[in-house]
């Protein structure tokens, strides 16, 4: 078994036009010590594929429904760190926050 995480420290982002000939239409790659993870978001009426790890690379392919792309968005803008997990054994992605204290705000800008 091999896990494989670390902070995420760059993103980017794809809005698709709707004629993409493909099961996803948006798509998230994050890019950090755990190598390069492209999130694929499928919308209703789609299917999800399995969770993979590209063989010899760290490269991560991993299907989200669309309706949780905007948390994601919210994520990637408002909160650091970032973390990519990816469990090779079972196959598991996540992508996390930090623990935070409870009220906790965020600062001010003028």
């Amino acid at each position: 078994m091999t896990l494989y995480q670390g902070e995420v420290e760059k993103y980017t982002l794809s809005i698709s036009d709707p004629s993409r000939p493909t099961n996803w239409k948006n798509w998230i790659a994050l890019e950090g010590s755990f190598g390069v993870a492209f999130l694929y978001f499928v919308p209703p009426g789609g299917s999800l594929r399995p969770n993979k790890k590209r063989a010899a690379f760290n490269t991560f392919d991993i299907d989200y429904w669309m309706s949780s792309y905007p948390q994601f968005i919210d994520m990637l803008r408002n909160e650091k760190p970032v973390y990519f997990l990816y469990d090779d054994s079972s196959n598991r992605a996540e992508v996390a926050t930090n623990w935070e204290p409870v009220g906790e705000a965020e600062p001010l800008t003028a």
